[in-house]
């Protein structure tokens, strides 16, 4: 998580490429870019009231055990094989962010994970 909301409310994208794509994509992006938008705004205000739960009312925050993560996962995984195979859009988007995914793992290792470690 950035420290502020703002760098995630930005969305940029090929206009020679978007316009390569299925007329249906085009709203379909449309969604999910503003989905994602209120995602990020609501994940600033997440924090202040996790604050109000904890303190105000008692709430326990607990981690999820880590063999519940693992199903999780390993279903996750499931499903996404399934629509890799069963369409190609899908097949394609996903290889584009599995690949974006593992450079951010190892750009927030170096980055972001070292300063919350060492601060």
């Amino acid at each position: 998580m950035c420290h502020e909301p703002g760098t995630g409310l930005a969305f940029l994208v090929s206009q020679q490429a978007f316009a390569a794509l299925p007329v249906d994509l085009h709203s379909i992006i449309e969604v999910v870019v503003n989905a994602v938008n209120e995602s990020t705004l609501a994940e600033a205000r997440d924090n202040m009231a996790l604050i109000a739960l904890i303190k105000a009312h008692n709430v326990q925050l607990r981690q999820m055990p880590a063999e519940v993560m693992l199903a999780l996962k390993q279903h996750k995984n499931a499903l996404i094989k399934e629509q890799v195979k069963a369409d190609k859009y899908f097949a394609r988007v996903w290889q584009s962010y599995s690949e974006f995914l593992a450079s951010m793992r190892a750009y927030n290792k170096l980055t972001l994970q070292a300063y919350d470690q060492n601060r």
